[in-house]
């Protein structure tokens, strides 16, 4: 592979190498390559290879970001998920080679298109399969996939508030990453159905928009230490939903890494805490803990809205009886697959339940 933006071809072999190219919209540079059948970038610093079939590819266009500095902004069909994938660095002397190449043995014609440099922070949005597009004044902004979406905020009339998914391998990095959008439609009095229905189709996307006939449970008026109010809590089979006075929030099962029971110290009550892998943010506050408070003196009587099949599976029964606390853990226990740890024999010096932690 080439050392520098410099195209080379072996022989009557139709191949292309170009390095200094950074991939998948990230800051790493590394090796693009393509033959008549396969494109493919290997990233420098970690060797990390990706490689595409051309049979994948529908369509693809050049953006031109700065001086001699141009993007492969590629579209793959439903083979891949309808992923879009870019690749950043190509000078303007590669551009024909690669628009060759493309037309003739992946038989796909790369078009152009501008970049939105204007400033504005208002534009026109579209939802293509699994990609929100972001354009202003018809020029292409920026796409996000809803695969990488985490969290979506959608309780104000207004607003939609996307989290998205950290990648591990960044967070030790000098690299930014982008976390959160907003976006805003200000027209309040007005009825726009397409930005409602766009709320409506990335809960549907991201896999978190489970309708009300979908709901297994559902918990009133429980109060919460974290994040602090009163909610509903309504459960689902791959997700449990908050709906508190102001916010909302959506919380994935298998977001949670760990499940604990504990007494609250000088109460009858119990707090059923959640660790998540990913916190749940609300504007800028992030809560890496979510903690029920339930007494230990309330009955509860919880009807399960599932098949029989399923009441059977989750190891439940049609009604569940019993005190509140245990009533709830057991039902999130079913639902998370995961079992909720509780306190054993060991006490504090003040003779109070603890958990005996190990050292790291």
């Amino acid at each position: 592979m080439a050392a520098d933006n410099t195209g080379s071809t072996s022989g009557s072999s139709p191949v292309i190498s170009i390095g200094n190219i950074r991939g998948l919209g990230g800051c790493d540079y590394g090796s693009f390559r393509m033959s008549n059948e396969f494109l493919g970038w290997k990233n420098k610093k970690t060797n990390s290879v990706h490689q595409y079939k051309c049979s994948d590819i529908s369509e693809g266009e050049w953006i031109k970001l700065s001086y001699n500095n141009n993007r492969l902004h590629l579209k793959f069909n439903e083979s891949k998920d309808h992923l879009i994938v870019f690749f950043d660095g190509f000078p303007d002397r590669n551009l024909a080679e690669i628009t060759q190449h493309f037309q003739k043995y992946f038989n796909i014609k790369l078009g152009n298109r501008k970049l939105a440099t204007k400033g504005w922070n208002w534009g026109e949005f579209k939802l293509e399969n699994s990609n929100l597009i972001f354009d202003i004044d018809k020029k292409y902004a920026f796409n996000i996939n809803t695969n990488n979406i985490n969290q979506l905020n959608v309780q104000i009339k207004t607003d939609i508030a996307i989290e998205l998914k950290n990648d591990e391998n960044k967070q030790n990095t000098n690299e930014d990453v982008l976390s959160e959008i907003r976006f805003y439609y200000p027209h309040e009095n007005d009825e726009n159905q397409n930005f409602q229905d766009l709320k409506n189709n990335l809960l549907d996307k991201v896999n978190i928009g489970d309708s009300k006939s979908e709901c297994i449970a559902s918990l009133s008026n429980i109060p919460l230490l974290v994040p602090r109010g009163r909610y509903e809590i309504e459960l689902y089979s791959k997700t449990f939903k908050l709906h508190g006075k102001s916010y909302d929030f959506t919380v994935q099962y298998s977001n949670i890494n760990k499940m604990l029971l504990v007494p609250k110290t000088n109460s009858n009550q119990y707090i059923l805490i959640f660790s998540l892998n990913n916190k749940i943010k609300q504007g800028q506050t992030e809560y890496p803990f979510i903690l029920i408070q339930l007494n230990n003196d309330d009955d509860m009587d919880l009807d399960i809205n599932a098949p029989e099949e399923d009441i059977k599976n989750y190891k439940l029964e049609k009604t569940l009886t019993g005190k509140a606390y245990d009533v709830v853990t057991r039902l999130f226990t079913a639902l998370a697959k995961k079992n909720a740890i509780i306190p054993g024999d060991y006490r504090t010096a003040k003779n109070e339940h603890a958990f005996k932690g190990q050292e790291t």
